[in-house]
């Protein structure tokens, strides 16, 4: 499923597009900068380019910050913190959570409710993803615990138009190909 090439078929980045930027873009659209930086770090590590809108801010806020010299703060620049604040309690710690948390919970109940995964398989393939990804990984037991306690679809919005999404086996199979290979249990990968 997953090759170890790294290279995406233009069906599969056009697929990546759609489930890990456009929702992103469409955040950044609605006001969310949080989520215009997620679309560019998301289509950059799916090797898809960045949605124009999301490219433009992020080089409105470079410029900023280099007509200034360096003087100006780049997280200021780029609108995501008010003049004086710091730390704790910025626009990102305070999204930062809450975002992370959706992206699991949703990949969770894809993987579960679209695809026929359980709890502990999707918690053990999501980890696995991220870990061989060079993200900072949760552990799979923390996620199967979040997912029991915080993240079943009644307590997570969207769930059906995420699901939406997975409508043809081509798609799940693009999504499953996301996973690496050893993660993605047996029937799961004949299905």
């Amino acid at each position: 499923m997953n090759s170890d090439s790294g290279d995406n078929d233009p069906d599969d980045k056009a697929f990546m597009r759609d489930f890990f930027c456009d929702g992103k873009a469409r955040q950044f659209a609605d006001g969310d900068l949080v989520a215009g930086l997620e679309c560019f770090v998301n289509c950059l590590d799916e090797g898809i380019q960045p949605p124009d809108e999301v490219l433009r801010w992020i080089q409105g806020g470079i410029r900023e910050y280099l007509s200034t010299d360096g003087k100006a703060d780049i997280a200021g620049a780029l609108g995501l913190k008010r003049k004086g604040e710091m730390g704790r309690g910025t626009i990102i710690t305070r999204r930062k959570t809450s975002a992370l948390s959706y992206y699991y919970a949703s990949v969770m109940n894809i993987l579960i409710h679209g695809l026929g995964a359980s709890i502990a398989e999707a918690a053990e393939m999501v980890a696995a993803r991220d870990a061989s990804n060079g993200r900072g990984a949760p552990s799979s037991s923390w996620l199967e615990e979040q997912y029991r306690k915080e993240w079943k679809p009644k307590k997570i919005g969207g769930l059906n138009e995420t699901l939406d999404r997975f409508d043809t086996d081509d798609k799940k199979t693009s999504f499953l190909g996301t996973f690496p290979e050893y993660s993605i249990p047996h029937r799961l990968k004949n299905r």
